[in-house]
């Protein structure tokens, strides 16, 4: 019988993993999450959030935000606020003065 190595990961751990990060991406709290976020909500390592959203380009949005940086959010979320939308609108508001107050 062969023993497997502690530091190698079942396909069971690997699909509780994704579930976690999907679940926390659904969370109707927020509609993007950042990585701490993330990391904060599933307990498991950056690197591992960023694999597996990696992984999943068709189900995963990315957007830089200016004032969290890359935040994602689920492709089968809908959002209250789009948040290119947002920035947009927050730009033409203040008429192009928004970034000296970030």
């Amino acid at each position: 019988m062969r023993v497997q190595s502690q530091n190698r990961a079942t396909k069971n751990d690997i699909n509780m993993n994704e579930e976690k990060v999907f679940s926390a991406l659904r969370d109707p709290r927020w509609d993007w999450r950042t990585l701490q976020g993330l990391t904060k909500s599933t307990n498991l390592r950056a690197s591992l959030i960023l694999e597996i959203l990696l992984a999943h380009p068709s189900e995963v949005d990315f957007v830089v935000s200016r004032q969290y940086g890359l935040v994602f959010g689920s492709k089968n979320r809908k959002r209250t606020v789009d948040l290119p939308s947002l920035e947009k609108a927050l730009d033409y508001v203040s008429f192009g003065r928004r970034s000296r107050f970030m």
